[in-house]
């Protein structure tokens, strides 16, 4: 298929990836091993995980379609986070034109937004509680 595990090939592994996460956006490769252990770690805890094929490419909580693949070299997995960039890269466009540029595995910048994205609602679940008397921001948007 040619798609691989985000995981390894962060480690410098080229592992045929099997499932995929439907959370991770873009949504993550994952190889047998990556998708036993991947809803199993706490940051992913909540994590779903599907053999490949099962899922449509799509991110959770939106109706628009986010890709998975590179939108120029169409049949390599996005593997990397540019950070200079701000973008996701495939094996091919990280050597050409980000050779200099700060790069992180995708998974891993993924990981990093999403903590800062919570911190503002934690802090936002703290004030709400101190001024409603302990009730939550999540427990009104149900």
């Amino acid at each position: 298929s040619g798609s691989y595990c985000n995981y390894c090939e962060a480690n410098g592994v080229d592992r045929e990836a099997s499932h995929q996460c439907t959370v991770c956006v873009p949504l993550s490769p994952l190889c047998d091993e990556h998708a036993e252990r991947h809803p199993r770690t706490r940051s992913t805890r909540n994590h779903r995980v599907e053999k490949l094929g099962d899922t449509a490419d799509h991110a959770v909580g939106t109706s628009a379609a986010k890709p998975r693949h590179c939108t120029v070299h169409k049949q390599e997995a996005l593997v990397t986070f540019c950070v200079t960039c701000k973008c996701p890269l495939c094996v091919q466009c990280l050597g050409k034109g980000h050779t200099d540029h700060k790069v992180r595995p995708l998974h891993a910048a993924w990981g990093e937004q999403q903590a800062q994205l919570r911190q503002p609602l934690a802090e936002a679940e703290k004030e709400f509680a101190r001024e409603d008397g302990g009730g939550s921001v999540q427990s009104m948007q149900e």
